[in-house]
């Protein structure tokens, strides 16, 4: 697995240590994250890390290994922007050179971490996988420059299987605040307030961190679905009188849900439409050739996110669970050294 040291990663981890079907786990991950690295290496000290930049990896690493899972990467849009090229380099050529690695070391399946956000910006209810992607972000394109690229790889010896993942949330070990519900709970719990973009009128798909990697965990054995995108989201419940109802939330929708959770274990919060800031992104997914597929639903909605969030208070002001504060401290102190040598 590569990037197991990371938000959805240590959960996966969690997930295969259940799983008594595997054997073995092999981690790829340049330790960018110390609280994941310390997660891994203190509750699963037998599980192997090798740390290592996907950029260079060694093609020794799919030694003995019989699935691969491809979380590793740049993760969201602020990163990516912050260094297009790295983003090119990690998540479009290090994902097609993965693959074909694996490929040529006789594995036949390997998921990858892909995104919605290779749909870009549109109102139309319910997009599948057929439904035209357009990219407004660098992020966006690379994941769906290396979704082309491993699906090239794709014959009866190899079965690469992409999930376009919706809007990852939820409490992980490796905590990340910088995600949509985990910030407008942040935001509420510290500030009292949700602010939303534009007045919250972009759609959004969610699913919980524990999902979606039970998600990978389920498409690495299931049957039919090698060389296959996938749209990968928690469907919620149907009622509303939206027609036809969107299985993801308006952000505004999304922003009163919480409030109204929140509000209902005595906090304060108010929610509020910031007009000064535009949305660059709307989507709406219909995961249904998932649920075929799987025979499965992502059973954490948004209730349990909040109630995850709640138990795990902590941490709010930590660069690392904010990664494009993260990146921006890492590559700072990476100037520092050249410049002065070691710091101690």
């Amino acid at each position: 697995m590569t990037g197991g040291c990371g938000y959805i990663g240590v959960r996966l981890c969690d997930i295969f240590k259940d799983n008594p079907a595997i054997e073995s786990v092999r981690i790829v991950d340049k330790g960018f994250f110390p609280s994941g690295v310390s997660y891994i290496s203190a509750k699963y000290p037998e599980m192997e890390i090798v740390r290592e930049d996907i950029r260079k990896i060694d093609k020794s690493v799919f030694d003995k290994i019989d699935v691969v899972c491809h979380l590793a990467g740049l993760s969201n849009d602020p990163t990516a922007d912050f260094n297009p090229e790295a983003n090119v380099e990690m998540n479009t050529v290090a994902t097609a050179v993965i693959g074909d690695m694996a490929k040529s070391c006789g594995i036949k399946r390997m998921t990858f971490a892909s995104s919605a956000s290779v749909y870009g910006f549109s109102h139309k209810v319910g997009l599948d996988e057929n439904s035209p992607c357009d990219p407004q972000s660098h992020y966006g394109q690379s994941k769906l420059d290396a979704e082309k690229e491993l699906l090239k790889l794709a014959d009866k010896h190899f079965e690469p299987v992409i999930l376009r993942q919706a809007t990852v949330s939820g409490w992980s070990p490796r905590m990340r605040w910088d995600l949509v519900v985990n910030t407008m709970t942040l935001y509420a719990l510290t500030k009292g307030i949700i602010s939303v973009h534009a007045g919250g009128e972009a759609y959004r798909p969610i699913i919980d961190v524990d999902d979606v990697a039970l998600a990978h965990s389920l498409f690495l054995h299931a049957p039919g679905v090698g060389g296959q995108v996938f749209n990968v989201a928690h469907r919620r419940q149907p009622h509303g009188n939206a027609k036809p109802l969107t299985e993801g939330y308006v952000i505004g929708c999304l922003a009163l849900w919480i409030a109204h959770l929140l509000t209902e274990k005595g906090y304060k919060v108010n929610v509020i439409g910031d007009w000064n800031r535009a949305e660059g992104r709307s989507y709406d997914l219909s995961c249904e050739k998932m649920r075929q597929a799987l025979g499965w639903e992502p059973k954490r909605g948004v209730a349990a996110m909040v109630d995850g969030l709640l138990a795990n208070k902590q941490n709010f002001n930590d660069a690392e669970t904010r990664n494009i504060d993260w990146m921006t401290a890492l590559s700072y102190g990476q100037e520092l050294t050249d410049m002065f040598g070691e710091v101690f």
